[in-house]
């Protein structure tokens, strides 16, 4: 029984206010509208068919381009993040220099997209890749934990691996590339590192064995629109105007 009077409900609560504060202000993502419809194909237009599994498979091949090209050490941190926005620009920037200097009228897109569509595939993309790195730590850390080695390690040392195999940031890809991230401090771990070129060993060995191998596009089925990409007419035929503006997506009217 509570004896004290609290002017505060949250003063119940084991986590420090200023840490509830936190969570309170790292939920504050735009909320995203999802439409789901059941659609009787029996009543769209060939045309319109066919309109839509070019889309698909179109969709489909900007995928298998980009997840190549984000295996690649040279582009594989865009998927940190935001970061497909800067990978975003400096494929546009690249496209263009070629446009320039060999007279390529080829489209930027691989699959034909239209600008809208082909932003969504490398931004699907690199979520792809973000999980699968993300995974692949997960499972890292997991096995590192059952090693004979692991209770010998001190509260530093553990810290240390928890951090690397925490985040999907440059100091993780900077221990993919070979190096040894230095160790961030934090007053409540103590103890001090022994080896640390050892441990970033380590620890990059499992995240090599745990990744497995790396995502690929297999059998187009489907794709992404964002509300850039597409129109909702409401009306009684809400579905069959829906479908009539797929051909008007694809080509960008």
């Amino acid at each position: 029984m509570l004896k004290t009077n609290f002017s505060n409900p949250l003063q119940l609560h084991a986590v420090p206010l200023s840490r509830i504060k936190q969570f309170h202000e790292a939920s504050t993502a735009p909320l995203m509208r999802t439409i789901i419809i059941k659609i009787d194909t029996q009543g769209v237009p060939s045309n319109v068919k066919s309109e839509i599994l070019e889309m698909i498979a179109g969709y489909g091949r900007d995928l298998s381009y980009l997840y190549a090209l984000l295996e690649q050490r040279e582009f594989r941190r865009y998927c940190c993040g935001r970061r497909f926005i800067k990978l975003r620009s400096r494929l546009r920037a690249e496209h263009r220099t070629n446009q320039k200097n060999n007279n390529d009228k080829k489209p930027l897109s691989k699959g034909g997209l239209q600008g809208r569509v082909w932003k969504t595939a490398l931004e699907d993309a690199c979520y792809m890749y973000n999980r699968y790195w993300r995974s692949a730590q997960e499972r890292a850390h997991d096995n590192i934990k059952n090693l004979p080695l692991y209770q010998k390690l001190n509260a530093a040392e553990r810290y240390y691996i928890g951090g690397l195999l925490k985040y999907i940031n440059d100091r993780f890809f900077d221990l993919l590339d070979g190096k040894t991230p230095a160790p961030i401090s934090c007053k409540s771990v103590k103890g001090t590192i022994q080896r640390i070129r050892d441990l970033a060993r380590l620890v990059r060995a499992e995240v090599r064995k745990a990744a497995g191998s790396t995502p690929h596009h297999g059998c187009s089925r489907s794709l992404t629109l964002t509300n850039e990409c597409y129109r909702l007419i409401k009306d009684k035929y809400m579905v069959s105007s829906l479908f009539a503006r797929v051909d008007q997506i694809f080509h960008g009217a």
